[in-house]
């Protein structure tokens, strides 16, 4: 039987055809090639239709603008563009890198990394009680539901005092998922207390003074600070977006018993800003900083070790706001239950807590194009707007440097460039880093370190940038 296309044209008319197709064509390639799919575009199959129509038809066809025969031809190759953009879309759909949407979240389940939940929102208000002096509760402080199994953690610093009694904090739920969303219509959920495994850490953390404070008054922290939870935390039923998520399945290692697994696996224990997986049996010990100090043939590279020691790898930890280290259901109890299946048999992780450098940012901005009230230039600066517009800029510098990774300095050019990205910046002067860690930081504040110079890191940490606006002054251009 004939095939239904050689009742139309015949052999050599067919070749005619694609001959005519491939002299009118623009010499690329499409369909599915070594790089992916490629799509025709719309002004290609335009074109290969006007030229098979001359051929067909003759060529004295009407097919100027306008034409009956041009708009049908111009609808064909218009449902023929969608068609390619749809098979270009189905094989996206097929590799993680081009991946998207439900088609990524299937990829990720066959590989057993279903798309991670969110974190739910909310907003608490926090009153200082009339017997109390004025306290200052940090950024990352954990409170609780009465039961203690619903937990969150504030997104800001707060300041209360007999002036300004009650404040609104915005706080997040520390685990991820709809159990986040929490209603304080329903006495389980609502968070009223502040967490009772709460221990003082190195870090800033003024919440320890305060705690010590009530205790030494005799009375509950909720007497000092108490907490209202009017509002509904919302969000923790979304997912991961799709650059997060494809970004984790690419790094996710598709072994067990290595570092890049447990690396991954405690990457996603929550509360885990940062990790690094250091084989003690295996490259450079990082805790022997004495390269370059001695001769080659006379000193080992690494420390002597124990052989009989089970614990013959170090995972060191960077923990968020909100992460409480030790304890029963602490960061360091679920770091070791999360690498418990992944490593290896008889050998035994040592868990260990770096160090975290807070980093201030003092600059004086010229801006234009804001709403900014004139007069005194204090005033101005706490002005909504003024207030409003330095969130932005902490959140461009929190970009650069919440994404550097352990025993990275903090660059002065680079704050400087993340400041200068905003369309309303017209100039920076005088841009100085500060910085500060642990007892001296609450007891001196943070240290400058002179205008332009950058932060050099200090072995086993990772810089977190601080979200206050009290260095930044906002200049209006002229």
């Amino acid at each position: 039987m004939a095939d239904e296309t050689d009742l139309v044209f015949g052999a050599s008319e067919l070749k005619a055809l694609e001959e005519l197709v491939r002299r009118s064509g623009d010499g690329g390639k499409y369909g599915l090639t070594e790089a992916g799919f490629a799509p025709k575009p719309y002004t290609q199959l335009l074109r290969e239709s006007l030229a098979a129509a001359r051929a067909v038809l003759g060529p004295d066809i009407d097919l100027a603008p306008g034409s009956a025969v041009r708009k049908i031809l111009e609808l064909g190759a218009i449902e023929t563009t969608r068609t390619y953009a749809t098979m270009a879309a189905v094989v996206d759909d097929l590799y993680i890198p081009t991946a998207s949407g439900p088609a990524l979240s299937r990829l990720g389940e066959e590989l057993g990394v279903p798309r991670p939940f969110m974190r739910a929102s909310g907003e608490l208000q926090l009153t200082l009680e009339d017997h109390a002096d004025a306290v200052r509760i940090p950024r990352g402080a954990r409170l609780t539901s009465l039961g203690g199994d619903r937990h969150v953690f504030t997104l800001n610093e707060v300041e209360l005092s007999t002036a300004a009694k009650t404040a609104t904090v915005r706080a997040q739920a520390f685990y991820p998922g709809l159990d986040g969303n929490l209603d304080p219509g329903d006495a389980a959920q609502k968070i009223t207390l502040w967490n009772d495994s709460y221990t003082p850490s190195d870090d800033l953390d003024r919440l320890a003074d305060l705690r010590a404070r009530a205790l030494a008054a005799n009375v509950r922290l909720e007497e000092v600070v108490s907490i209202q939870h009017e509002t509904r935390f919302t969000g923790g039923e979304a997912r991961w977006p799709d650059e997060s998520y494809r970004e984790l399945l690419l790094r996710m290692p598709r072994s067990v018993w290595t570092p890049e697994a447990i690396q991954a696996a405690v990457s996603m224990v929550p509360g885990v800003r940062r990790v690094a997986v250091q084989d003690q049996y295996g490259g450079l010990d990082l805790n022997r900083a004495i390269f370059g100090d001695f001769n080659f043939l006379e000193r080992l590279f690494a420390a002597e070790r124990d052989l009989i020691s089970p614990y013959a790898f170090s995972i060191l930890v960077a923990q968020e706001d909100g992460a409480i280290w030790g304890g029963p259901g602490g960061l360091l109890e679920a770091v070791l239950e999360a690498v418990e299946d992944l490593r290896p048999i008889g050998l035994f992780p040592r868990v260990e807590r770096a160090a975290t450098v807070h980093v201030f940012v003092r600059a004086t901005v010229h801006v234009r194009g804001l709403p900014l009230p004139s007069g005194n230039r204090t005033a101005m600066n706490q002005s909504p707007p003024a207030r409003a517009f330095k969130a932005r800029l902490l959140e461009r510098i929190d970009s650069y440097v919440g994404a550097l990774g352990f025993d990275s300095p903090v660059r002065a050019s680079k704050v400087e460039y993340q400041i200068m990205s905003d369309p309303n910046v017209v100039d920076v002067l005088d841009l100085e880093l500060l910085h500060g860690s642990g007892a001296s930081l609450l007891q001196e504040g943070p240290q400058g370190l002179g205008v332009g110079r950058n932060l050099d890191p200090i072995p086993r940490s990772v810089p977190v940038l601080v979200d206050t606006d009290e260095y930044i002054t906002l200049v209006p251009a002229p």
